[in-house]
């Protein structure tokens, strides 16, 4: 009979990041998943992970984070990991600049676009 530490049953993001981080920790991990690991989507998940936040420690958590997911996907070879796709804010052109500055401090690549930029993105 096998014996676990821990059981985690899910293999979206949520559950492969907490059995790499148990198992890194020395834990004896047992992922459980009815499909392909990482084709799905965690419960309750936008699936959406950006750096594009109004918090400097949120924005610093959100890039260290993407920096582990593309470690684990560079160990494990695990490009399912990697969708990268950009994100889109629309804010008042003032709130629009101070968060500019904020991501550009914090080193996080961003484009500032104008209304007839976006319409380029956008149509319609």
């Amino acid at each position: 009979m096998n014996s676990y530490d821990l059981v985690i049953i899910g293999g979206g993001i949520s559950g492969i990041w907490t059995a790499y981080i148990a198992a890194s920790i020395g834990k004896k991990v047992v992922l459980v998943e009815s499909g392909l690991l990482g084709s799905g989507g965690t419960g309750r998940c936008a699936g959406i992970h950006t750096t594009q936040l109004a918090l400097e420690i949120d924005v610093k958590l959100s890039k260290r984070s993407l920096e582990l997911y593309d470690e684990f996907a560079d160990k494990y070879d695990f490009e399912e990991i990697r969708n990268k796709c950009g994100f889109l804010s629309i804010e008042e052109s003032w709130m629009a600049k101070e968060s500019s500055k904020m991501l550009s401090n914090l080193g996080v690549t961003h484009s500032l676009l104008s209304s007839d930029e976006l319409r380029e993105f956008v149509p319609g």
